[in-house]
C-alpha cells in the first residue's frame, strides 16, 4: 500500500494544469476580476460618499444644538447626533466590509493560480479520505490503476496533463 501511495504522490506531482485551459482560465478569471474590482470601487466610493453626507448632516445638528435654548428640542437633537452616529458607523462598517471584499478576491486569485501550477498540492496535503478521493477524481477521468500510474497511462481528466519531464521510467519510480 505504502507504494502504491508513492506511485500515485509521484504521478501526481508531475500533473499540470492544461496550457489551454489554464490561459483561458486566466483570461476569464482576470476579465470578471477586473469587473469586480470596478464594482468594489464604485461600492466603496458610494459608501465613502454616504459617509461624509452624515457627517455634514450630524455636524449641522450640532450646530443647531448650540443655538437652541429649549431642553426638550435639545434633547431631541442630542437624539438625533447620536442615531447619526450610530448610522455613521454602519455605513463605515459596511465600506470597510466592502474594501475587505476586494481584498479577497485578490486572494482568491492568487490562491487559485498557485494551485493550478501546484495541482498536487490539492491532493498530497489533504488528510480527510473523503476529500482526498473527491480531489483524485477530478484528475482523472476514472480511477486508474497502479499499472496506469506507474506507466504514466492513467487516463486524465481533459484539464489535466502530465509534465514533459515526468515518468521516464519504470526505474525511476521504484526508486521512490
Amino acid at each position: 500500500m505504502n507504494e502504491l501511495h508513492n506511485i500515485s504522490e509521484h504521478f501526481v506531482e508531475n500533473l499540470k494544469f492544461n496550457d489551454r485551459l489554464r490561459n483561458l482560465f486566466e483570461e476569464s478569471f482576470t476579465h470578471v476580476w477586473d469587473e469586480k474590482r470596478k464594482d468594489v470601487i464604485t461600492e466603496s466610493h458610494q459608501a465613502e460618499e454616504y459617509v461624509s453626507s452624515l457627517l455634514v448632516k450630524q455636524k449641522a445638528v450640532l450646530d443647531t444644538i448650540s443655538t437652541v435654548s429649549s431642553p426638550a428640542m435639545k434633547k431631541g437633537l442630542e437624539k438625533q447626533f447620536d442615531d447619526l452616529e450610530n448610522t455613521i458607523q454602519e455605513a463605515r462598517t459596511n465600506r470597510v466590509a466592502k474594501e475587505k471584499k476586494e481584498l479577497d478576491v485578490k486572494t482568491a486569485v492568487k490562491y487559485s493560480l498557485y494551485l493550478m501550477e501546484h495541482p498536487e498540492e490539492l491532493l498530497i496535503h489533504t488528510t480527510n479520505p473523503m476529500q482526498k478521493r473527491e480531489i483524485f477524481s477530478l484528475f482523472f477521468s476514472k480511477l486508474p490503476t497502479y499499472t496506469q500510474l506507474l506507466n504514466g497511462t492513467a487516463d486524465l481528466s481533459p484539464i489535466f496533463s502530465l509534465n514533459d519531464t515526468s515518468i521516464s521510467s519504470k526505474s525511476s519510480m521504484v526508486t521512490l
